[in-house]
């Protein structure tokens, strides 16, 4: 009975260690109607090499805003899948993305998870969304 909890309690910690986030500043926050936004997502491997977990983002289209889930065996911490939904964003808002950064962290090894055995990536894109005239 100890050992299902313990595993319950680990899957739980799993779940919720790939994350992602969507942040924007209100309008108007910046000058000329600006807004900054920042997405970031992170995953981990396996020895580098399999997919375990990461954060993952989809559009809903229904609800026309950005869902944050999390994807096993999967890793969709690139910035190539952040900028496509920072795209998605920005049409959303009638807005033109400017000012792109993107950071790429490939954190290797983790000394201190399951013996040094996964491996985390951790990405991130910021841009500033200029309204169209």
């Amino acid at each position: 009975m100890k050992i299902m909890k313990l595993l319950m309690v680990l899957c739980g910690a799993l779940a919720l260690a790939g994350c992602a986030t969507v942040e924007m500043s209100s309008a108007g926050a910046m000058k000329g109607g600006d807004r900054l936004l920042v997405i970031q997502n992170d995953g981990y491997e396996l020895l580098g090499i399999l997919p375990l977990w990461s954060g993952n983002l989809t559009w809903n289209e229904k609800l026309q805003c950005v869902d944050r889930e999390v994807a096993f065996f999967r890793n969709h911490s690139d910035t190539q899948h952040l900028y496509e939904m920072a795209k998605r964003i920005a049409e959303h808002e009638n807005c033109d993305l400017v000012d792109v950064t993107f950071v790429d962290n490939y954190l290797g090894l983790n000394p201190q998870s399951f013996y040094g055995a996964l491996v985390n990536s951790d990405t991130a894109i910021s841009a500033v969304l200029r309204p169209r005239k």
